[in-house]
């Protein structure tokens, strides 16, 4: 062998080994030669595989943000060669095509970590292939946007893009709760978080950025917080004088901007035009409290939205003026102006009795109360301005006081169907009064009282000598009970008497003549059913219709019936009221002793009427209620404003309850003697109720079943009441709610009672 063969032929054995050896590192255990391999022609091409260990490529990137990594060539380009990653996981990230001719890894992480992938190259035909690791590391997302707004104030936070703008690039934002705000066209071309937020909190948001055809996305965190609402307006008002609140705007002014307030309650305020050309709360408070409202401001075409809260604390009415006259001597007080002049001011006081005092032109041009008083006490009135056509209105209380004049008993007050009776006197020096009547009461300082059943139905009841003693004066008045409620004897046939009846309140009584003593019955159209209860009410419209016919009248005494034709309208008369005039509510009709109230109004065009009065009843259009027990106890009752509303006006009447009934009230009772009535059972099933009563020993006592209307259902009367009277009252068939009265000399207990079916 020559040099020159010797040396090919090493050569060629060199390069034979070499590329055996590149060959084996492009299979799958580079770097190794298997025991037992053997080597084909055919492989020549593979075996020229480079064989060395490259080093890893390494990239970085970033959670949430878009990314790409260009994948080099490891063989030389011939045929066609693919490109592909081992080990990529499903976060986010794919091999896709390159900007050039080669491939990427492209997309969004989803995660952070240290992905170890390898990049892996073939070629066909030449079977080419190689390999080299890539370590990619993920960091975690970047810093989230932070931003702050506030519960009810306009908020409005511009979203960056995350993503170069190519194509058509969509922003949204997950995570965004019901909360008063959403995802809206930006201040520029791009989008923004806008609204105004409903509850305080931290939001924790995500911010995305998707867009077409490219498929790039991207997301960031945004920590939105809410504030608290802003600390409320504050505001004091006063019952009975005028007040006026200039409301805020709490947007910019844009387009068409409405301002409302939530939660203001009927209290004689309201939302009206301000001072300016906004908006303010204006009116006259009718009751003293805290009101919590909510100033509203929502605009168009914009969509904002605003809130603020308002307390508004309406303060108790002024002191109230006082003034002193006395009984016989001219009187005379100037009334002040409680609004200021503008335009029309009217100045009325109400509850002033026919006393000789009236509402006069006062020394100025103003007014004043005038006159001779011709009884002396104490009157609470109330004065009233009012103004057109601002709508201003203002009131204040007067306590007048008369004093001096002789003490003199007065006819009493007598409701002939219940029995009720109060003493009624003038003049005096203002110090206690007791009472004293036989038949009636002994010895007392409450002036309302109860007429014993035997005294009030006896046909022949003699005439009642009333006594009133003070400071040791005893004055007196010889009453008729018989003139005032004319009872006939029994005998002779049945006979059907004209009938008494109320026409304010509507109560009505059968009278009859003679008979032979047995049960009769009574039957009217428009009264009652047949029932042997004289005592009724003739229905509502019966009584206040100007065309209601004669009403003819039933009573049947063992199979004999009679009748008699009444004129209720030659009784009552009924004017028809103009359709032009003005509704007026006018002094209530009051029973001081059961709580029957019944309101009274005057005018109006004939639509129904709706009263209410807190204490009394929520809105009705049944002008006949019950004052609640505890407001007609206590000695502390302020005056009660009636209202009466017909198509859309409200009239008011200041009245009062203390002045109405004397100063007697259950609650200045000794608590050591004072009444008690215990109901064994209530509801009460079936026709019976049974009672408890203490604190009535060694006096009279006389118990009284009432229906709704004041109407009595049964009564008893125990001449001497031991320590503790264990009674059963008849309750009647008639299911619902009835009230029990029970009343010795000076107090009087009312207690609800429930009969069922």
């Amino acid at each position: 062998m020559n040099n020159t063969s010797t040396t090919r032929s090493i050569s060629w054995l060199i390069g034979l080994i070499l590329f055996f050896s590149w060959n084996l590192r492009a299979e799958d255990n580079p770097g190794r030669i298997e025991p037992g391999h053997l080597v084909h022609s055919s492989e020549i091409f593979r075996l020229l595989t480079p064989a060395a260990d490259l080093p890893p490529l390494s990239a970085t990137a970033t959670v949430g943000v878009p990314f790409s990594f260009d994948l080099p060539f490891l063989i030389p380009l011939n045929g066609t060669t693919t490109v592909n990653v081992t080990g990529l996981p499903a976060n986010g990230l794919s091999v896709q095509q390159g900007s050039g001719f080669g491939s990427v890894i492209k997309g969004t992480p989803l995660t952070a970590g240290v992905m170890n992938l390898t990049l892996v190259n073939s070629q066909t035909p030449s079977g080419l292939s190689a390999w080299q690791a890539i370590t990619l590391t993920v960091n975690p997302p970047l810093p989230p946007l932070s931003a702050t707004a506030t519960v009810g104030v306009p908020f409005s936070f511009d979203l960056p893009f995350l993503i170069p703008l190519n194509g058509t690039t969509t922003v949204n934002v997950t995570g965004l709760p019901a909360n008063g705000l959403s995802v809206q066209q930006g201040s520029v071309f791009g989008s923004a978080i806008k609204g105004t937020p409903l509850i305080a909190g931290v939001m924790n948001l995500t911010l995305v950025n998707s867009q077409t055809p490219s498929g790039l996305s991207a997301w960031k965190a945004i920590t939105l917080t809410i504030d608290p609402p802003l600390p409320p307006l504050s505001v004091t008002a006063t019952v009975g004088v005028p007040f006026s609140f200039d409301l805020p705007f709490l947007i910019p002014l844009n387009g068409t901007t409405t301002v409302n307030v939530t939660g203001l309650p009927a209290n004689g305020l309201s939302v009206q035009q301000g001072s300016v050309f906004g908006s303010a709360i204006k009116g006259t408070p009718l009751i003293a409290g805290v009101m919590n409202l909510t100033l509203v401001n929502s605009q168009t075409p914009s969509g904002l939205s605003a809130w603020k809260a308002i307390t508004l604390t309406i303060d108790p009415p002024l002191p109230p003026l006082s003034a002193t006259a006395t009984v016989g001597v001219p009187f005379s007080f100037d009334l002040p102006f409680l609004i200021p002049l503008n335009v029309t001011t009217t100045v009325n006081v109400t509850g002033l009795p026919a006393n000789g005092l009236s509402v006069q032109q006062g020394s100025g041009f103003g007014s004043a109360i005038k006159g001779t008083p011709l009884t002396s006490g104490v009157m609470n009135l109330t004065l009233v301005n009012s103004q057109t056509p601002s709508g201003l209105s203002a009131w204040k209380a007067i306590t007048l006081t008369v004093t001096g004049g002789a003490l003199m008993l007065m006819p009493p007050t007598y409701n002939c169907a219940t029995g009720a009776f109060r003493f009624n006197t003038s003049g005096g020096d203002g110090s206690p009064i007791t009472f004293f009547a036989i038949g009636i009461t002994g010895s007392t300082t409450n002036p309302d009282q109860f007429v014993d059943t035997d005294q009030r139905t006896a046909s022949d009841a003699p005439l009642i000598l009333l006594h009133a003693t003070q400071n040791g004066i005893t004055v007196t008045y010889l009453w008729d009970i018989r003139a005032q409620c004319p009872v006939n004897k029994p005998g002779g046939g049945l006979t059907l008497l004209a009938p008494t009846y109320n026409c304010v309140t509507g109560s009505f009584q059968f009278n009859t003549n003679g008979g032979d003593g047995s049960p009769i019955t009574f039957f009217a159209i428009g009264i009652t059913g047949p029932t042997t209860s004289p005592d009724q009410f003739v229905d509502t419209d019966q009584r206040t219709a100007s065309d209601a016919p004669p009403i003819l009248l039933h009573a049947t005494q063992n199979g004999i019936t009679v009748t008699y034709l009444w004129d209720i309208r030659a009784q009552c008369p009924v004017t028809s009221t103009p359709p032009s005039s003005t509704l007026t509510l006018l002094a209530p009709t009051y029973n001081c002793a059961t709580g029957a109230f019944r309101f009274n109004s005057s005018g109006g065009d004939g639509s129904p009427v709706t009263f209410f009065a807190i204490g009394i009843t929520g809105s009705t259009t049944n002008p006949d209620q019950f004052v609640d027990t505890e407001l007609r106890t206590a000695n502390d009752t302020q005056p009660i404003l009636l209202q009466a509303t017909q198509n859309g006006t409200t009239v008011t009447y200041l009245w009062n309850l203390k002045t109405a009934c004397g100063r007697a009230r259950l609650s200045a009772t000794d608590p050591d003697h004072r009444l008690i009535v215990k109901v064994l059972g209530n509801p009460v099933l079936g026709e019976m109720v049974h009672i408890e009563v203490s604190g009535a020993e060694g006096q009279p006592l006389f118990v009284a079943l009432l229906n709704q209307q004041g109407h009595p259902v049964s009564e008893g009367h125990i001449m001497q009441a031991a320590a503790t009277e264990r009674l059963d009252v008849r309750l009647g068939h008639s299911p619902g709610v009835h009230l029990l009265q029970v009343s010795i000399p000076g107090q009087t207990e009312v207690v609800r009672v429930l009969k069922t079916d």
